[in-house]
C-alpha cells in the first residue's frame, strides 16, 4: 500500500506558521526537507508538528522499513514582506470620487483613466456607485489612502457589475475587470500598520450597476470596510 504525505499548513502566512504532515500508511516513517533537496532516509523523521517563519520548500516523502512508499510532496510556504505604510502629514476623511462617462458603445473592460478627462469629482465615504456621474455607460476611480490597524494579511474582496480594479501602495490586488453580472474576487495582500496609498477603478455598462469592498485581517472576519479607514 502507498499514500503521498499530506503537508498542511497556512500560506501565506506573516511571522510564524505551524506545518502538520500526515500519513495514512501504517507505521509509515515520514522524512522531510526544508532547504529544496529531495528527502531521503538521512533527512528529519517528522514527528510532531513544527513551526517556521520564513519562506521554505517543504519536502517530505514516506517510507517503510527503508522504501519509498510513494512519491515526494512539495508545498511552498510563503511569507510576504509586508508593504510598508507611507508618511502623510495630513490628511481629509473619504475618497476622492473621478467620474468619467463612456462612449455610447459602452466599455468592454476598464479604460485607462489617467489618459481620460473626468468629467467631474466629489469625496466619497467608501468606494460605492453614489458618486456615479450617470444610471448607466459610466466609469469612476477612487483615490486616496486606507488605514491599515496592524501589520499582517488582509484579503480584500472586490465585488462588482461590471469591472473593477483594486490597487494598493501601486501594486494590483484584486483584478475583476470584464463585462459580468455580479461577481467577487479576492486578493491577499501583507500590510504594515498605517496608511497605504489605494486606487479603485470601476465601470458600468447597461442596467445593474454594483460596486462594494469587504476585508478580513488579523483578528477579524471578514467585513465592510468603514469610512473611518480611508483619508485623502
Amino acid at each position: 500500500f502507498t499514500d503521498d504525505p499530506k503537508i498542511m499548513a497556512d500560506s501565506p502566512f506573516v511571522g510564524r506558521t505551524p506545518v502538520k504532515i500526515e500519513t495514512r500508511v501504517k507505521d509509515g516513517d515520514i522524512r522531510y526537507t526544508l532547504d529544496g533537496t529531495t528527502p531521503n532516509l538521512r533527512s528529519p523523521r517528522y514527528t510532531v508538528p513544527f513551526d517556521v517563519s520564513r519562506s521554505v520548500d517543504v519536502q517530505a516523502r514516506v517510507y517503510i522499513k527503508g522504501v519509498p512508499a510513494g512519491g515526494v510532496i512539495r508545498r511552498r510556504l510563503e511569507t510576504p514582506q509586508p508593504q510598508a505604510a507611507v508618511p502623510v502629514a495630513s490628511s481629509q476623511p473619504g475618497l476622492r470620487c473621478f467620474r468619467f462617462l463612456a462612449p455610447e458603445t459602452g466599455w468592454k473592460q476598464l479604460p485607462d483613466f489617467a489618459k481620460l478627462t473626468p468629467v467631474g469629482a466629489t469625496t466619497a465615504a467608501t468606494p460605492g456607485v453614489a458618486c456615479r456621474p450617470r444610471e448607466d455607460l459610466y466609469g469612476l476611480r477612487f483615490t486616496g489612502f486606507i488605514r491599515v490597524p496592524a501589520d499582517g494579511l488582509y484579503t480584500f474582496v472586490l465585488a462588482s457589475d461590471d469591472g473593477s480594479r483594486l490597487l494598493i501602495g501601486g501594486k494590483r490586488v484584486v483584478d475583476n475587470d470584464g463585462l459580468h453580472s455580479k461577481k467577487e474576487i479576492a486578493g491577499t495582500v501583507g500590510l504594515g500598520k498605517g496608511l497605504h496609498a489605494i486606487a479603485l477603478d470601476f465601470f458600468d455598462a447597461l442596467e445593474t450597476d454594483i460596486l462594494e469592498l469587504q476585508w478580513s485581517g488579523p483578528g477579524f472576519k471578514k467585513r465592510p470596510i468603514p469610512a473611518t479607514a480611508f483619508s485623502h
